[in-house]
């Protein structure tokens, strides 16, 4: 008889238990359904814009160059190809044999209508050779 009653007790827990893992699987599926919904309708929408395109404020765009990848030029030319108001270009190189120089030199050519320079030449300011090679550009 005890052994029928533990038995009927072990039956109506893993019942309990069974249940309780049904419930949370039903709560948590819903919120992910809810998440989902959520993101769809609030997340998605397009930014407003809050200040007229041509009152933005005008932004530095200060660039460490050492060497050449193959991929420098195009990475380079993205930044030329910007569509914001106000924006300047400051390209630093540390050595005057660098080859980056040529890279740097052919952008401003081909966008003479971006207010891009060339920096050559850093200042001892720290121990970090890339806020050294930053340094002339930071000074403008």
């Amino acid at each position: 008889r005890s052994s029928d009653l533990l038995m009927a007790v072990m039956e109506l827990a893993l019942q309990g238990l069974a249940l309780f893992g049904l419930v949370l699987f039903i709560v948590l599926w819903f919120m992910h359904c809810l998440s989902i919904v959520y993101t769809r309708l609030h997340l998605n929408k397009k930014a407003t814009d809050s200040q007229p395109y041509s009152k933005l404020p005008g932004v530095s765009l200060l660039k460490p160059l050492k060497g050449v990848d193959p991929n420098l030029i195009n990475n380079l030319e993205s930044f030329f190809e910007l569509e914001y108001p106000n924006f300047e270009i400051l390209l630093c190189v540390q050595d005057h044999d660098d080859p980056a120089i040529d890279v740097c030199k052919k952008l401003l050519g081909k966008y003479p209508n971006v207010d891009a320079r060339l920096f050559i030449g850093g200042q001892k300011v720290g121990i970090n050779p890339k806020i050294n090679n930053l340094m002339p550009g930071y000074d403008v």
